[in-house]
C-alpha cells in the first residue's frame, strides 16, 4: 500500500508512504519539489508488530493512523500532520515490558529535515527480536 500526502514548511514536500509485508514495516520518504529525497526513515521489523502504551504522547493520533492506513493495528508507528511527521523508532530489541523507545517530530525547512526527540514511549512488541 502507497499514500501520498503534502507536509508543509516553509514550502511544500511531498510524503510517500510505502507499506511492506503485511505493513510490518514501512518506509517514509519526503522529497523536495526538484524530488530530491530529504527524509528516509524505515519504520519498523519483519515479522514484528510494536503497539504502544496508552500512556503514549499523542497516542490516539498514532491509532488514528493505523485506522487511516487501514492496518488493523493498534497503533501505527507514525502519524502525519499539516506541518509535521511524528514517529517512534523501535530498535527491534526484546527486554521488559518497562522498555521505551523514543518519539521524534520532523519538520521541514530549507530542504532538510529537522528531527527533534520530543519523547520516550512505553511498548509493547510481538514477533521476533534483533
Amino acid at each position: 500500500m502507497k499514500t501520498f500526502e503534502i507536509i508543509k514548511g516553509d514550502k511544500d514536500y511531498l510524503y510517500h508512504g510505502t507499506f511492506h509485508n503485511g505493513a510490518s514495516w514501512m518506509n517514509l520518504l519526503v522529497l523536495n519539489e526538484n524530488g530530491d529525497i530529504i527524509l528516509e526513515k524505515k519504520l519498523g521489523h519483519d515479522f514484528r508488530l510494536v503497539n504502544l502504551d496508552k500512556s503514549t504522547l499523542n497516542y490516539q493520533k498514532f491509532a488514528n493512523q493505523c485506522e487511516k492506513d487501514g492496518l488493523g493495528c493498534n497503533t501505527a508507528l507514525y502519524y502525519l500532520e499539516t506541518d509535521a511527521i511524528y514517529y517512534v523508532e523501535d530498535d527491534g530489541k526484546c527486554e521488559d515490558e518497562f522498555d521505551t523507545i523514543p518519539q521524534y517530530k520532523v519538520t521541514f525547512k530549507e530542504n532538510k529535515a529537522n528531527i527533534e526527540k520530543i519523547a520516550d514511549c512505553k511498548y509493547e512488541a510481538e514477533g521476533a527480536c534483533a
